[in-house]
């Protein structure tokens, strides 16, 4: 699994330890000033073309980063 980063596109950190991913990126957050992120589940499927599922880590004012998950 990759934790990315929205903005840029960089993948921040490769792990298959889904909480360490998701520590990391709520540390990076209130680092960055981030007062109430939270990880949501994203299930970006569709009828013609599935794709994986992923949970995004967010603020109010949208998505910081996005952990894709093993299908």
């Amino acid at each position: 699994m990759k934790l990315v980063n929205v903005l840029s596109g960089d993948v921040v950190k490769e792990s298959e330890d889904l909480d360490e991913l998701k520590a990391l990126g709520i540390s990076m957050a209130i680092d960055d000033g981030v007062e109430s992120p939270h990880w949501d589940l994203d299930d970006a499927s569709s009828y013609s073309r599935p794709r994986k599922k992923s949970l995004h880590l967010s603020d109010e004012e949208g998505a910081l980063f996005r952990i894709f998950l093993p299908k």
